[in-house]
């Protein structure tokens, strides 16, 4: 299953070149920090266990980024025999969707290095990665972040999986790193009688004339004359 998933997503990154180019945060540096579960494949022999993420990237004027991170995570083998430490080092890049409800959906995929490392023994792998994520923005230029990223190393055809939820901040000085939502159009009253237009029967009533609710003038004497 989780080959099909890594097919998937590579076939989803595979798109994006025909997608629009939609960028709503702001060019600048950018951080996150994040705890995750990490979930080794079944050949590995090793337990699945939390772990922490860093990563420090850029965000250009476009849809693209590229984030420098570092994951780590300290498991044992499955029968409890030896305690392994797991480093992974990558450059990843992110391609980001089009802002709706201030949700910022993305794609992401990178390489580096894997370490597995054990009293006796470390064993160093390149790693490809591709995952798919979102940045939930609930301050002007800080979202909480989620990422679901699979791992293919090169010694191996395992398979491994992470899910991250990051806090995630961009330093632009340039504006808000979303878009906000444009206020709604207050109603217009073009003859300022009180009555909007679209309500308005008699959209042309002179000044200081007294109106009904249809936004005509209204006639006390009944003799058609205002």
């Amino acid at each position: 299953m989780i080959r099909r998933a890594l097919a998937t997503t590579l076939l989803l990154a595979s798109s994006l070149l025909h997608l629009p180019a939609l960028a709503d945060e702001a060019e600048g540096i950018t951080t996150t920090l994040g705890l995750g579960y990490n979930m080794f494949d079944s050949d590995r022999n090793l337990e699945n266990t939390p772990g922490y993420n860093i990563g420090i990237g850029y965000r250009f004027a476009n849809p693209w980024a590229i984030e420098f991170s570092y994951l780590n995570a300290d498991t044992e083998t499955g029968n409890g025999s030896a305690d392994v430490d797991v480093d992974h080092i990558r450059l990843d890049g992110l391609y980001h969707l089009e802002t709706i409800n201030d949700i910022t959906p993305f794609f992401s995929f990178g390489m580096g290095n894997a370490d597995f490392a054990t009293n006796t023994a470390n064993n160093g792998e390149s790693l490809l990665s591709a995952g798919v994520g979102a940045k939930y923005w609930f301050k002007e230029k800080t979202a909480l972040r989620s990422d679901f990223k699979l791992f293919r190393t090169s010694e191996s055809s395992d398979i491994d999986s992470a899910f991250i939820i990051s806090l995630h901040h961009n330093f632009s000085d340039s504006g808000p790193a979303y878009v906000a939502a444009p206020a709604p159009a207050a109603p217009l009253d073009s003859d300022n009688d009180g009555v909007n237009d679209d309500m308005d029967a008699c959209p042309r009533t002179p000044a200081n004339v007294s109106v009904d609710s249809r936004g005509c003038a209204i006639d006390n004497d009944g003799d058609k004359v205002p």
